[in-house]
């Protein structure tokens, strides 16, 4: 599909600017006409390049697209027509941005590779060089069928993960919400009843820090939704600053549950990447550093900057690889065993960690679940001796004046 500006009068008689998506231009007036408008000016809108390398869209969504991009390239379909079937099967808006754009460059240059290298944040350059590899070839079908089952299994180890940060998540939540109704709510109510009766320096020092805190949020309540909201962006943005995620994966990494599900993440995309881009052809030296730059894990992505520098120095990779001390034994012996087929065995060991980084991610879920029910239950217990303790420092006042 093309974008258009189209500038037309309207039934009702007024101006309209617009952008309207079409095949060619006289489908574009058609569109018009057929809404019983009059066409003033028509011009390609051209593309967006700053909004391509934002656009983002979800792995699952961009699946179902690839899937139907190689059905329909399968069947014997052009690039573009392939391109505009998925456009019309699609209400995305994401999806169709992508679409749109992909088939505008794909109907100037006829290169799907140079289109989808338009999306950065969608398509890693290694998928990309995957995809122009096969198109120089002439088979890119089976490009995108390698490209759809990279992102198949990328998705399975993402869901995963995104499995184990739901019970955390979900704890937090829960937290968040027990604050704001004890604080807000059910300790300010409490604390007038208790202190028309006793004076508030008679009370504990616990119960006097949980009535100043209640005291704190319902005099500032706008603040606390703030600092709420804000806490968490903000460790989002520090997030994306890179020194500062490789410090935290480190810490991480040392970590006695957590160390291990990291590392056999880490691996699993890397053999799986690595593995991809070899059976597309690619050269081990032009491989080795497209994996590094996906494996996510700082000692692994230096460990690969090492192999490669080895390897650049005319050493053989089964001596670089069984020299670097940094990747499992298995892993090494691995390699150096099926050197004459590295894509073979790095299939069998992303296989191997694909299982192994669902059973360490499972092992981390299960220490951290009762970790979870134990700070929750402290906070709990903290809120009702914030509670119960006043009712003893009453009950205690009242025997006394007797």
């Amino acid at each position: 599909m093309i974008t258009f500006k189209a500038h037309y009068v309207s039934h009702l008689g007024f101006e309209r600017r617009q952008l309207i998506e079409a095949e060619d231009e006289v489908s574009a007036i058609e569109k018009i006409e057929g809404k019983g408008g009059m066409l003033i000016e028509l011009v390609y809108a051209g593309a967006d390049d700053r909004a391509d390398k934002r656009l983002k869209i979800n792995i699952k969504s961009l699946l179902i697209c690839l899937e139907g991009l190689t059905l329909m390239l399968e069947v014997g379909a052009k690039v573009d027509v392939s391109l505009r079937s998925a456009f019309s099967r699609t209400s995305n808006p994401q999806l169709r941005k992508f679409l749109g754009s992909a088939t505008r460059e794909v109907e100037r240059n006829g290169k799907i590779s140079e289109a989808f290298a338009r999306f950065p944040r969608v398509f890693s350059p290694s998928m990309i060089y995957i995809l122009r590899n096969h198109e120089q070839q002439g088979d890119l079908r089976l490009g995108l069928q390698r490209v759809t089952a990279y992102y198949h299994r990328l998705a399975e180890l993402q869901g995963d993960v995104k499995k184990a940060l739901l019970m955390p998540g979900v704890s937090m939540v829960a937290f968040v919400v027990a604050a704001a109704v004890i604080f807000g709510n059910t300790l300010p109510k409490f604390k007038k009843f208790i202190t028309e009766m006793i004076p508030m320096e008679d009370l504990s020092l616990l119960s006097q820090v949980f009535f100043g805190i209640s005291d704190f949020v319902v005099g500032n309540p706008w603040l606390c939704v703030g600092g709420v909201i804000g806490l968490p962006i903000a460790a989002w943005q520090l997030m994306q600053i890179a020194r500062v995620r490789l410090w935290l994966f480190e810490l991480g990494a040392k970590l006695p549950v957590v160390g291990p599900a990291l590392s056999a993440s880490a691996l699993a995309r890397f053999c799986e990447t690595y593995a991809t881009l070899a059976r597309s052809g690619i050269k081990t030296v032009e491989t080795l550093e497209m994996t590094g730059a996906v494996v996510g894990h700082p000692g692994y992505e230096r460990a690969v900057a090492r192999v490669r520098l080895s390897i650049l120095n005319n050493n053989l990779i089964a001596d670089a690889f069984l020299a670097e001390k940094t990747f499992p034994e298995e892993f090494r012996t691995g390699v150096a065993m099926g050197a004459d087929d590295l894509a073979g065995v790095f299939e069998k060991l992303a296989r191997h960690y694909v299982r192994e980084s669902k059973n360490r991610i499972a092992i981390m879920v299960a220490a951290i679940e009762p970790l979870m029910v134990v700070l929750l239950g402290g906070f709990v217990l903290l809120a009702a001796l914030s509670i119960i303790l006043p009712i003893i420092a009453l009950i205690n006042a009242q025997s006394s004046a007797r």
